[in-house]
C-alpha cells in the first residue's frame, strides 16, 4: 500500500454556474492534481475562502479507520479514502469500495479522476510526479527515474529514502532529500530511521535528469522530514527551499536555502530547539500577517505540547513573532505529515492554520492577531483524528474540509 494518495484530473470541464451577480461564469478546461499536501510545492496552503465555523457537516461510516483521504471538487463533492487495511473507498452520494492498493487502481466513478499510474518498481512509500509529459519517481533502490510513456529516459543513483516526496516548483524543478542513512543522528519518528543527508534540485533537460544544485550536510546533521518545501521566502519572485535540519546536539531547526533559479545563493536559519529527540514540523508559507506579511508556520514539538509558531524572514534569519500551544500536526511513527492545512477558512481575508488539538479531538483555526496567535474558530470531531486534512475550493464554491476518525467516520464540512 502506498503511503500517499495522489489523484490526477486531466481535462475537467467545470460547467457553467450562476454567480451572485446573476451573470454566467464559465470555469475553463483545467488540469487538476489532488495531493494530501495540497500543492506540488509541498506548501499546505489552499486558495479560496470559507465561512467556517458556519458550515454544514455530514458523517460517512466506513469499516475501518481512514488513514488517507482526498476531497475533490466534484458536484457533489467526492472523497477518496484509504483505510488502514489498504482498501480504497469512494464517498459521495453513495459509499462504495473500489479496490485495494489505491496507487495502482483507477477511481471507479463517472468523473475524470484517476489515481496516478504507479510504476511497478516504485519505492514502497512514495508516489510519482508529473513534470510536463514525463513521470518522475523514486525507484525501489533509491534511484530517481524519468519515464515517458513506457520508455525509461534517465536514472540517477541518489540513495533517496523510500518514503521521500518529490516537490515541484512553478518552473518545473524538483527538490527532494537524498543519500538517506541511519548512521548519523537517529530520531526515527516518521515510520523508519532513514533520513536524508543531501538536498538535491533536479530539472528535466533534453529528456535527461540534470542536477541543478546539491547541498550535502556534514557531521551528524540530517534533513528530518519527507520533503523540503518550495516558497518564495525572500520575495524575489523565485521559489526558495524551506527545510528542517537536525543533529544530536541542538535538535531541529528551520533552514531556508535562497535560490535564484540556478544556484543556491545562501542559507538562513531559525533558532535550534537546543536538545536532541525534539522535532519541529514545517507546515505552510503564506500571508499570515495582519497586513498580509508572508510568514512561515510550523509546530514545535508536535508530540509534546505542540506549539504553533509564526516566523518572519528578517533577511538574515527566521524570527519567531508569535506562538500558541496545545496543538499537534503529527502522530509519532506515522508518515502522515498532512494533519494541517492553511487557508482563509473563515473568509475574513487572512488565512488560518487549521490543525487538531493535542488530543486530536477538535480542529482549531489559528490566526495571527494584534494579540498574538488566537484560536478564532473550532470544530469538535466527536472522535479522534486518524487521517490527513483535505480541503478544496472550486467552481466558485467556498472552502470545504474533510477528515477521518479512528472510529471509521469520515466527516465533511461544506458550505
Amino acid at each position: 500500500m502506498r503511503i500517499a494518495m495522489f489523484l490526477l484530473l486531466l481535462g475537467l470541464f467545470i460547467p457553467t454556474i450562476h454567480a451572485q451577480t446573476e451573470e454566467d461564469t464559465v470555469y475553463p478546461l483545467i488540469a487538476y492534481t489532488a495531493l494530501t499536501y495540497h500543492q506540488p510545492s509541498g506548501n499546505r496552503l489552499v486558495e479560496g475562502m470559507g465561512s467556517f465555523p458556519n458550515a454544514n457537516k455530514v458523517d460517512y461510516r466506513l469499516p475501518g479507520a481512514p488513514i488517507w483521504l482526498l476531497l475533490t471538487p466534484d458536484d457533489p463533492y467526492v472523497i477518496h479514502v484509504i483505510l488502514e487495511d489498504g482498501s480504497y473507498w469512494r464517498i459521495s452520494d453513495v459509499v462504495e469500495e473500489s479496490g485495494r492498493d489505491a496507487s495502482l487502481r483507477p477511481i471507479m466513478t463517472q468523473t475524470s479522476y484517476s489515481l496516478l499510474p504507479t510504476p511497478g518498481e516504485i519505492a514502497p512509500h512514495t508516489h510519482p510526479v508529473w513534470v510536463g509529459a514525463n513521470l518522475i519517481y523514486v525507484g525501489e533502490t533509491g534511484d530517481l527515474i524519468l519515464l515517458n510513456g513506457e520508455n525509461r529516459l534517465d536514472q540517477l543513483e541518489l540513495g533517496i529514502q523510500p518514503d521521500a516526496r518529490l516537490v515541484v516548483n512553478d518552473a518545473g524543478q524538483i527538490a527532494f532529500y537524498a543519500e538517506a542513512t541511519n548512521q548519523r543522528y537517529v530520531h526515527g519518528i516518521m515510520g523508519d530511521d532513514l533520513e536524508g543527508t543531501a538536498l538535491v534540485i533536479v530539472e528535466v533537460a533534453e529528456n535527461r535528469l540534470q542536477i541543478v544544485n546539491r547541498v550535502d550536510l556534514l557531521g551528524d546533521n540530517i534533513y528530518e522530514g519527507l520533503a523540503p518545501m518550495w516558497a518564495d521566502v525572500d520575495g524575489d519572485g523565485t521559489m526558495d527551499l524551506i527545510t528542517t535540519v537536525s543533529n544530536g546536539g541542538e535538535g531541529a531547526r528551520n533552514r531556508v536555502y535562497l535560490f535564484d533559479g540556478e544556484t543556491i545563493t545562501r542559507e538562513v536559519e531559525g533558532p535550534a530547539i537546543g536538545q536532541p529527540n525534539r522535532w519541529q514540523h514545517q507546515l505552510a508559507w503564506g500571508p499570515f500577517g495582519m497586513d498580509g506579511e508572508m510568514l512561515l508556520v510550523d509546530v514545535l514539538t508536535p508530540h509534546i505540547g505542540g506549539i504553533v509558531r509564526f516566523h518572519r524572514y528578517t533577511g538574515s534569519g527566521l524570527e519567531v513573532i508569535g506562538q500558541i500551544g496545545g496543538h499537534t500536526s503529527h502522530v509519532i511513527h506515522s508518515r502522515n505529515l498532512d494533519m494541517a492545512v492553511a487557508g482563509d477558512f473563515n473568509g475574513d481575508g487572512t488565512p488560518e492554520i487549521v490543525l487538531p488539538t493535542q488530543d486530536r479531538t477538535q480542529l482549531d483555526g489559528i490566526q495571527l492577531t494584534g494579540n498574538g496567535p488566537q484560536v478564532v474558530w473550532s470544530l469538535p470531531l466527536d472522535g479522534v483524528l486518524s487521517s490527513n486534512l483535505s480541503a478544496v475550493s472550486a467552481n466558485g464554491r467556498p472552502l470545504a474540509l474533510a477528515a477521518g476518525m479512528t472510529d471509521g467516520r469520515v466527516r465533511l464540512w461544506f458550505p
